[in-house]
């Protein structure tokens, strides 16, 4: 289903099949949660006054990977392109909207922290907010948005969330279930907003219908395994008749091999520590394998859970004939998935969409999303 559309990051002559991987996962993995409808639809203002009471989600290691306690980590070789091009949506030209305000100078971000305290490590980072007219009205930044959900416990938490179909978004596995815990864990309900800046709703809203996770975060849950990935199935954008993408677009995505040694990614979050989560922030850094999840600098911290790690983030004309070693652009990688307790350590981890070896079955999470996608929104959905 749909393999046209999920174009794979596989390694040239890579002799592993997708489909063999496809048919294996799913008889194991979940079949996710259908949620519950609003009893009513809430206004704008009421989702924000909500959103106030979140508490921002990002779960925590207490101990380091060993691999992130190296004092210096060399880099490695650039990874193999590979085959393919972006399934990136059909929305991406900038579009006008009112004005919003920004945030004021006084609460700009800090000066760049060196994760680890080392300046020449992989762990060098740089986090800045992103402007205005990236965040609200540019592709691809305003396919990613707030995703305010009711967890099992009963108390309501935020993730950062990011469109990768019409009505499809791609979050971590405990912005969904709370791991390890069977079908004891799922979330009680969920809403996203795409391009959430300073309380306002760009394009409105939608309610989530369906979540799935991954078979490890199902089953085993813990962090820093790789298995840490989510995906939502939304309603129609609310009080219209059309899905929410339609306005936005979507990212593509890489499916298999998506953990490589080494890879240059941008990262998009909403973080509680910047902004109180109002305003979108950008990371900047390299990302290196621990062989289960990538691990990098960043001076983000709860909300930021479920953002996008971007290839080639943004739009740009190359007429060079090499156009270096990952041209397409726009596809997601990972997802923000654990900090560090120690935050004077500015280290935090993404789990790969495929997961370690491809364990996740990514594909086939999607292919079930998009199931019940048109199930809902009809066939051109996805």
């Amino acid at each position: 289903m749909l393999l046209h559309r999920l174009l794979t990051c596989a390694i040239a002559g890579a002799a592993l099949s997708a489909l063999a991987l496809v048919s294996a996962a799913e008889a194991e993995g979940p079949s996710g949660k259908q949620l519950p409808p609003p009893r009513s639809v809430q206004s704008q203002e009421q989702l924000a006054a909500l959103f106030k009471g979140a508490k921002p989600s990002l779960p925590m290691l207490k101990t380091l990977p060993p691999e992130a306690r190296a004092a210096a980590v060399p880099f490695g070789p650039a990874a193999r392109a590979p085959e393919g091009k972006s399934p990136t949506g059909a929305n991406t030209k900038p579009i006008k909207g009112k004005p919003l305000a920004m945030p004021n100078a006084k609460d700009s971000i800090p000066p760049p922290n060196y994760g680890a305290g080392n300046l020449n490590s992989l762990y060098h980072y740089s986090d800045y907010l992103e402007y205005l007219s990236s965040a609200v009205y540019n592709f691809p930044h305003r396919a990613t948005g707030i995703f305010v959900f009711t967890a099992a416990d009963s108390n309501t938490y935020y993730c950062t969330g990011s469109l990768i179909s019409r009505s499809i978004v791609v979050v971590a596995g405990h912005c969904v279930h709370q791991g390890g815990n069977g079908s004891a864990g799922w979330i009680q309900s969920a809403w996203f907003a795409p391009a959430w800046y300073n309380g306002n709703f760009p394009y409105n809203y939608a309610y989530a219908a369906w979540v799935n996770t991954t078979a490890g975060w199902y089953s085993a849950g813990g962090l820093d395994q790789g298995y840490d990935v989510g995906i939502v199935v939304l309603n129609n954008r609310a009080d219209t008749n059309t899905e929410i993408g339609n306005s936005t677009g979507w990212y593509g995505l890489c499916v298999n091999y998506c953990l490589q040694p080494y890879w240059e990614l941008s990262q998009l979050g909403y973080p509680g520590n910047y902004y109180s989560g109002l305003y979108l922030t950008h990371g900047e850094h390299i990302e290196r394998s621990d062989s289960r999840d990538y691990v990098y600098g960043s001076g983000m911290q709860g909300g930021s859970s479920g953002g996008p790690h971007v290839s080639n983030i943004g739009a740009l004309s190359d007429s060079a004939s090499n156009v270096g070693q990952f041209p397409y652009r726009n596809w997601i990688f990972a997802v923000t998935s654990w900090g560090y307790v120690d935050q004077s350590i500015k280290i935090q981890g993404s789990s790969p969409l495929s997961g370690p070896n491809n364990s996740n079955n990514f594909l086939g999470l999607y292919n079930g999303a998009c199931s019940v996608s048109r199930s809902i929104h009809g066939s051109g959905s996805c």
